[in-house]
């Protein structure tokens, strides 16, 4: 009986303690969650810099359009042949980062480059009036090509105007010429554009701005584009 008596005695116990564990446990839970929650009550708000919250309608500077254009140097794809070994690797946006052209005999007739002006649409042209004058150089200190662009008539997309070859954003020059009376050779060659944003007055129309040389400029600076290397071998 007295075996019978303490093994109850026991069993009492051990809920006795199961029902304490519990409820301490739970008291713990219930307390941490309020003081979390009042922790994250009282935690400061993150207030970001104005410098660091974008603006939509804030002024485009030089920086933006800086940014925003991209100048290729390639060559025109007609002029591909088996002779030709091209090697291009691609930067970001689809920029062209490094261009070879390794050619055989015979040597083609010409060889024609094209240079491209891009937009990434970062930049309205029609409201930040850009002109841009480049030329494309060889190492060897010659000039294969001068060339002056106004981005208002290149990326307006408007119908008022004239979207001659001139105004595009591609611009195809020679490199080489004369086919068999080539010699093997190699020489580099880049383009480089010095971009120009203008300070139009408000009678002075974008679409029709007159003579650039008449224009202040705002800002500006200087792009480059990818090396290309032609190589007769």
């Amino acid at each position: 009986m007295w075996i019978r008596f303490g093994y109850y005695l026991l069993l009492v116990m051990v809920v006795m303690h199961l029902n304490s564990s519990c409820n301490a446990y739970f008291e713990r839970r219930e307390k941490a969650q309020n003081d979390f929650s009042k922790d994250e009550e009282e935690l400061p708000l993150r207030i970001l810099p104005k410098s660091n919250i974008p603006e939509p309608n804030k002024e485009k500077d030089i920086g933006d359009i800086e940014d925003d254009l991209i100048v290729m140097l390639d060559i025109s794809e007609p002029a591909t042949s088996p002779q030709m070994n091209v090697l291009r690797e691609e930067g970001r946006h689809g920029q062209i980062g490094r261009m070879e052209i390794e050619i055989k005999p015979p040597y083609p007739e010409e060889l024609i480059g094209e240079l491209t002006i891009k937009s990434l649409g970062k930049v309205s042209y029609l409201k930040y009036p850009v002109l841009v004058c480049g030329k494309v150089v060889s190492d060897k200190g010659e000039k294969l090509l001068e060339f002056e662009k106004y981005l208002p008539w290149v990326f307006g997309n408007t119908p008022e105007l004239d979207l001659k070859e001139e105004n595009s954003p591609k611009i195809r020059f020679e490199i080489l010429k004369g086919g068999k009376s080539l010699q093997p050779c190699s020489f580099l060659l880049h383009a480089e554009v010095r971009v120009k944003l203008l300070n139009l007055k408000p009678e002075v129309s974008v679409s029709n701005p007159g003579d650039f040389s008449n224009i202040e400029v705002k800002d500006e600076t200087i792009l480059m584009s990818n090396p290309l290397r032609i190589t007769l071998k």
